[in-house]
């Protein structure tokens, strides 16, 4: 790991499939520099390798938005049959009317 500090900030440089790679990690701590520079390795190797970088998960509202929406589209042929079932009782069976 190649951090060196520049002025008050700290950069990193590293070399990765023969290709040569530096920035600034914008940090004046070297501990949290290290970080950096160990994180954006990491980016690189999964970029290479062809693995996604993560995503932010969605809330439980925005999910639940997206699943109504698309069940609306989906579940249509569903829908249709459930409105010939009616239920005789909280615990029985439904029975198609």
């Amino acid at each position: 790991m190649a951090v060196s500090k520049r002025g008050h900030i700290y950069h990193y440089e590293f070399e990765l499939g023969g290709r040569r790679y530096r920035g600034s990690t914008k940090r004046t701590n070297r501990q949290h520099a290290l970080k950096v520079e160990a994180t954006q390795r990491t980016r690189l190797l999964n970029s290479i390798q062809g693995i996604p970088n993560p995503t932010a998960v969605p809330t439980f509202a925005e999910f639940a938005d997206q699943f109504l929406k698309w069940a609306e589209t989906n579940l249509a042929e569903l829908r249709l049959f459930c409105i010939g079932l009616t239920s005789t009782g909280p615990n029985s069976s439904f029975v198609v009317s």
